[in-house]
């Protein structure tokens, strides 16, 4: 039986990929979203020029990231006792790597 999730989850890290692809990025989905499979931690789904990520599909981001995209170009949030990480637009992100 098809886990409607997995295939979300599998759908969105192709089309990363994919786009990535489309701006003459190197980029790659790793087998099974494992990264171990080729020589990185677990976490690794896909790999976007020298980056890594963990790439995560919900219904909604939640409400208090509260993203006006009008109004601004990124997101910085931290979690306790962990470092900051910023969230900005998937192709303003390609856009910057690619240069």
């Amino acid at each position: 039986m098809p886990n409607p999730s997995k295939d979300k989850g599998t759908r969105f890290e192709n089309e990363c990929v994919e786009r990535a692809k489309n701006k003459d990025i190197e980029a790659r989905r790793f087998w099974m979203s494992d990264g171990r499979s080729a020589g990185y931690g677990k976490d690794a789904d896909i790999k976007i020029g020298d980056w890594l990520f963990q790439v995560k599909r919900r219904k909604a981001i939640p409400k208090w990231i509260g993203l006006n995209w009008n109004e601004v170009d990124g997101c910085i949030i931290r979690q306790d006792r962990d470092k900051p990480v910023v969230i900005i637009d998937y192709e303003d992100f390609l856009d910057l790597i690619k240069e």
